[in-house]
Formats: C-alpha cells, structure tokens, sequence
C-alpha cells in the first residue's frame, strides 16, 4: 500500500486507483483493499465511487460494522502533502 500512499499524496489519484484496480482483480480475497479504494476516490474528491467501493465491501459480508476503538489503528489514506 506504501505506492498507493506515495501516488495519492502526489495527487496522482488517477494512478493510484488503477493500482488498487489490479491488486483487487489479483487478490479479490482481500477486501480490505476495497477500503483503501474507497479512501483514494474520496482523495480524488469522488464520493459516488467511494459509495460503491464500500457497497461492494458490505455485500460481502466482510465489513467491520463494529468498528474498532479511537485507539485503534485503521486503515487510511491521508490526503496531505508534506
């Protein structure tokens, strides 16, 4: 995920979602990267497809609907440049 990060945080959203599109075809097992999906259109300022990203991720029944703590880490996409 540290290339995604590093496009994101270079606005290169565009890229960065393809990245995600091909490991999501090469391990479908890991929805996980569903939610880095969605955190990149929300980077790119595109909610409709951030929606889909986690529908997609509810109706598979591997969504964490109780989510973990505020001490907890998650995964996440900062939109910050340093």
């Amino acid at each position: 995920m540290g290339k995604v990060q590093c496009l994101v945080n270079l606005g290169r959203q565009d890229e960065a979602i393809k990245m995600i599109d091909d490991l999501i075809t090469q391990y479908p097992e890991q929805t996980d990267l569903l939610l880095v999906q969605s955190n990149v259109y929300i980077a790119k300022k595109d909610p409709a497809s951030a929606a889909a990203a986690l529908e997609i991720l509810r109706a598979t029944g591997k969504a964490n609907t109780n989510p973990p703590s505020c001490s907890a880490a998650s995964p996440s996409i900062s939109t910050s440049r340093t």
